[in-house]
């Protein structure tokens, strides 16, 4: 009964924009199985909450992969200005790979349905998320080198 409380006084405080306390305490696929769609106004969403968002599945919430990479980088940021190194940061990274394997394969069917204009190639979804995986996330780097080696992708 605790934990029902706990998610209750979350809930509340959501509502006035802390955000923490819900996305380090329950996971998105917790509050998606209780059906509670948490409302967050993404401007008030500080690093801290956005690293635990990523952790804790947060990014399914967003449509978007602008926000989801931008969520992301915030999130990354906090986590090496506080040089993070538990379970949570093992979960944000493969949320991240997660995010980056999905904006590839669509990518990939973008590409061989149409051709893109120079505009899109250069500000793409694909291209941004490249930059963040080579800059932002260096833990991650072999992992790419190692899925673009596997599907004969540019490296």
């Amino acid at each position: 009964m605790s934990q029902t409380h706990d998610l209750k006084k979350a809930l509340i405080r959501v509502q006035f924009g802390d955000y923490l306390p819900l996305v380090q305490s329950f996971s998105y696929p917790e509050l998606e199985t209780l059906e509670i769609e948490p409302h967050f106004n993404f401007s008030e969403i500080s690093d801290e909450a956005a690293f635990y968002m990523v952790a804790q599945g947060y990014l399914d919430h967003w449509n978007s992969s602008y926000q989801k990479e931008s969520l992301v980088r915030k999130g990354n940021l906090y986590r090496q200005e506080h040089r993070v190194v538990d379970e949570v940061e093992d979960d944000f990274l493969e949320a991240v790979w997660q995010a980056y394997v999905q904006v590839k394969e669509a990518a990939q069917s973008q590409d061989s349905s149409a051709s893109q204009s120079s505009i899109t190639r250069h500000g793409s979804q694909e291209s941004i998320w490249e930059q963040l995986m080579r800059d932002g996330v260096p833990e991650l780097k072999q992992k790419v080198s190692q899925y673009k080696a596997r599907y004969g992708l540019d490296d």
